[in-house]
């Protein structure tokens, strides 16, 4: 340990000549017995020293200033190609959970809304329901007028039906030409109210592809997720056993679930 009134710094550090020239101008300067030439000799090599200790300075400030402006480009060019990382791997996951064709999500992410409402009910005892909805005789536009007919009617019915349900609800591209509906807070006949104004809506609607009017209808089976005890799997299969009952009956209608 040093003792006290000792220089704290140590000379053997990187700022060893600073700290030596101004040792030895308090040195000069507290020897009152230098005779004045000598004074002035010993200031003008100092001064000499100080001045090539200051270019040194300059040099390694300017070298310092060029790495930093280098390091901060550097940095803003990471920060940038982050940002292209993150918006990429939002695109991804976006499209791992999207139906291509008509921009409903897919099976894979109505899943995890339809979990995700289950683990809901359990600390609120929601309901929801549950739709699911074919177009009557798809079959028949695909051979008569091509695939090309095919995919407008898909399209045009995503965006017709996207836009007549609530803010909270879900529609999905089920597989094929068949839709699943996820109603959120909703009981059995809410789920029949608004399925029978999306069926009225699309059997009204006036469709044209290549010049063709095209006569659209769809059939609608409703279930309700209403108990804990039950399975998600028993929810949907209860609303496919209604779809093809309407099916049966005639198609174009709303049938609820059993």
């Amino acid at each position: 340990m040093g003792k006290k009134g000792e220089n704290i710094f140590n000379t053997s550090l990187i700022f060893s000549s600073e700290f030596d020239q101004l040792r030895q101008i308090k040195e000069i300067l507290s020897n009152k017995n230098l005779p004045k030439d000598d004074i002035i000799r010993q200031y003008l090599l100092l001064g000499k020293q100080f001045e090539q200790l200051l270019k040194k300075t300059i040099k390694l400030t300017k070298i310092g200033d060029t790495y930093q402006k280098k390091l901060l480009k550097a940095n803003e060019s990471i920060q940038k190609q982050n940002k292209e990382l993150i918006e990429m791997h939002k695109q991804l996951k976006l499209i791992a959970r999207t139906d291509p064709l008509t921009d409903l999500s897919n099976r894979r992410d109505m899943m995890e809304k339809i979990l995700y409402e289950k683990n809901r009910f359990e600390r609120n005892s929601r309901s929801f329901a549950i739709v699911l909805v074919d177009i009557d005789n798809f079959k028949l536009f695909n051979d008569q007028y091509g695939h090309d007919c095919g995919d407008f009617i898909l399209v045009t019915l995503a965006k017709l039906m996207m836009s007549m349900v609530r803010k909270q609800d879900s529609i999905s591209r089920w597989g094929g030409e068949e839709f699943l509906f996820l109603l959120p807070e909703t009981d059995i006949n809410g789920g029949k109210i608004i399925s029978e104004r999306i069926r009225e809506k699309i059997a009204h609607s006036s469709y044209v592809f290549n010049g063709q009017k095209l006569s659209i209808t769809m059939t609608f089976g409703v279930s309700v997720y209403d108990n804990i005890e039950m399975d998600i799997e028993e929810v949907i299969k209860k609303a496919d056993i209604a779809l093809y009952k309407g099916k049966k009956i005639g198609k174009n209608c709303v049938i609820i679930a059993q």
